[in-house]
This record gives C-alpha cells, sequence and structure tokens, in this order.
C-alpha cells in the first residue's frame, strides 16, 4: 500500500475504499439484495405451507387464498360460529319435540283445558304453524279430560340434516310413551296403564323468523313407526281408551 501525499497536502492512501466511495455502495446494495431475496423465498414458502396445510382443499383457490391471508382466528371463529348454530337447530327442535309430546292430567285447568301446554309449544313454532297445532290442541284436551290420558317422550338422539341462511332441517329420534287411568278391579289409586312405547324419527322444519328459529313443520320419516295422525296401541286395552291423535304431533 502507498501512502503519499496530495497536491493539497492531504494524505491519500490507495488499494482501500473511504465508507463513501462509489465501491462501497455498489458492495452493501449487493448484500441489502442478497438478503431481500432471501426474506422473499422465506415468506413465499410460509404462504405456501399455510396454503397447503390451513385452508379447505373443498375451496376455490380465491377462497383458499382469502383464508390465506383473514388468519387463523377468522376460520376458527367461523368454524365456532357453524358448530353454535347447530346446537341452536337441534336444542330448538328438541324443545319442539319435547313440549309438543308432554301434557296429562296435571296440567288441565279449571275449563279442561292445556293453556300452559298450548303456550310452551306456541313458543317454538310459527305462527303458520301454530293454526294447525290449535286445530288439533282439542282433540289433546280432550283426551286428558275424558280419558286421564298422558303423553311422554324420550329423546336419544338428534342431528342437522340440513341449513342455510333462513332454513333448517333436524332429525330427532326418541320413543313416544303413553299411560290412562288402571280401571281394573284390583287396582290402587293411581295406577295407570302404560302403552307400548312407539319409536319415531322426526324431521323437523325450521325456519328462521325476526331473528330467531321456529319450527315451520314436521314430519315422520318415510318408514319409521310413528305416524303423528295415528294412536298409540296399548298394551291392554282400556275400558274407556283415548282416541288419540297428534296435538300437531
Amino acid at each position: 500500500m502507498a501512502v503519499h501525499p496530495a497536491d493539497d497536502g492531504e494524505l491519500v492512501v490507495h488499494g482501500t475504499s473511504s465508507p463513501g466511495s462509489p465501491g462501497s455502495a455498489t458492495s452493501t446494495l449487493t448484500i441489502l439484495t442478497a438478503v431481500f431475496a432471501v426474506v422473499v423465498v422465506a415468506c413465499l414458502g410460509v404462504l405456501a405451507y399455510r396454503f397447503v396445510a390451513d385452508t379447505d382443499a373443498s375451496g376455490s383457490t380465491g377462497d383458499r387464498l382469502g383464508q390465506v391471508f383473514s388468519g387463523g382466528d377468522e376460520a376458527s371463529a367461523a368454524g365456532g360460529d357453524d358448530q353454535a348454530l347447530r346446537e341452536e337447530l337441534m336444542g330448538q327442535a328438541n324443545q319442539f319435540v319435547l313440549r309438543v309430546n308432554t301434557y296429562g292430567p296435571e296440567d288441565l285447568d279449571d275449563d279442561n283445558t292445556l293453556p300452559e301446554y298450548a303456550a310452551g309449544v306456541r313458543e317454538v313454532i310459527t305462527p303458520k304453524f301454530a293454526v294447525s297445532f290449535d286445530e288439533n290442541l282439542t282433540l289433546a284436551e280432550q283426551s286428558v279430560a275424558q280419558a286421564g290420558y298422558a303423553r311422554g317422550v324420550e329423546l336419544y338422539g338428534t342431528g342437522v340434516e340440513s341449513v342455510d341462511e333462513d332454513s333448517a332441517t333436524v332429525l330427532v329420534g326418541g320413543v313416544i310413551t303413553g299411560s290412562y287411568p288402571d280401571s281394573s278391579a284390583n287396582a290402587q289409586d293411581g295406577d295407570r296403564v302404560e302403552y307400548e312405547p312407539q319409536p319415531f324419527r322426526f324431521k323437523v322444519q325450521l325456519i328462521r323468523t325476526e331473528g330467531s328459529w321456529l319450527v315451520d313443520d314436521f314430519s315422520p320419516l318415510t318408514g319409521e313407526i310413528i305416524d303423528p295422525e295415528a294412536g298409540l296401541q296399548p298394551t291392554d286395552e282400556p275400558t274407556t281408551g283415548p282416541e288419540e291423535r297428534g296435538s300437531g304431533s
């Protein structure tokens, strides 16, 4: 390395570059470019991994890219919302089946009607369905008042068959039971004759009405035992048995 005085008296060092020299700027730019390239490659790798691992493979490319950039928290929240909706639908369908199939002599008022029973059912059905329910309510009231008939239900399982923005179909399975007072000679006060439990599977239709899910209709699945309009068959013929028809059930 040679050192000699410049014309103005300053020392000039040959063979090195000062920080502000063109050679130093070029070297720094090269390093930064290489670092940036490494970062870009790493980011693309992360995005590719998330595209494969964290998105719904059944969705379109656009939807999957949206899931990547929207973040896992939103996807988790959407999944939670979907599960919450299914729980709400199954709960409402269960309440309908329980309420419409649970009544007996203890529910009669002084006028031999079933006001609390009817009010409970109307809370979970649409106004349209309430018209049909009310048409059959008198039959249930008469069977209870005249024959002491009581009805109950036990649920075995519930599942959502389909759901969209404002309608849903829920399947509910279980057994319906019925009984009437035992009028035989050896019967004790309060003894009752039990009907044979009847298994059922109902398809319950719900619609969103003013922000709430309400039952709009229901029917037995094809080939199932229970018909809402058919009578339950007793294990022993009653002396005076009720003519049991569905009260909307």
